[in-house]
């Protein structure tokens, strides 16, 4: 959504779904963006008067095509967590989103698109994350001896290394793991 609208502080933000993975984290990522935040879900009343209010829609809701999209309001931003996968006939499937895509992209200014909207960075951010955690054991085993001396170091903290240049964090690591597990 920054990269469309760069400063969220007061947009009235529409997270369609409670779950621990994407729906609750959401809304706790848009509060800190200074946005005032919704949750809604499958069994909220006058869902479309509700999703109709916001300048920011998120659907996390986990069920095909359930956000229409005259609900959405002209101009905002929506954002398609959802990935269901439907019948298209003829023994065939298709993968749709939550959101009713060809109708809400009339009426949306930027809407991300499924397949391939945040899959891409969900991927980025568990690699990221998988990095991270093998830095952190890595760290803990005091195994970077490699990492650091190539790095010329001295007197190194712990979160001046991990913020190094990625490549040569990434090829460290992966030469260490590569040898060592």
């Amino acid at each position: 959504a920054k990269s469309v609208v760069p400063n969220l502080a007061g947009l009235e933000a529409v997270v369609v779904g409670r779950s621990n993975i994407v729906g609750k984290p959401m809304a706790h990522l848009l509060l800190g963006e200074d946005c005032t935040v919704t949750v809604a879900h499958s069994k909220t009343r006058d869902l479309g008067k509700v999703v109709a209010r916001a300048d920011l829609v998120v659907a996390a809701v986990g069920q095909a095509n359930m956000i229409r999209g005259e609900w959405i309001k002209p101009g905002a931003v929506v954002i398609d967590v959802g990935v269901n996968r439907i019948d298209a006939g003829e023994g065939k499937t298709k993968l749709v989103g939550d959101v009713e895509f060809a109708s809400a992209v009339k009426r949306a200014s930027a809407i991300t698109p499924v397949p391939g909207g945040v899959g891409p960075m969900t991927i980025a951010c568990l690699l990221k994350n998988t990095l991270e955690a093998a830095w952190d054991k890595a760290w803990e085993e005091n195994c970077i001896v490699l990492f650091l001396q190539k790095l010329v170091y001295t007197g190194v903290r712990k979160s001046a290394c991990r913020n190094a240049v990625a490549s040569e964090c990434v090829y460290y690591l992966y030469f260490y793991l590569s040898y060592n597990i």
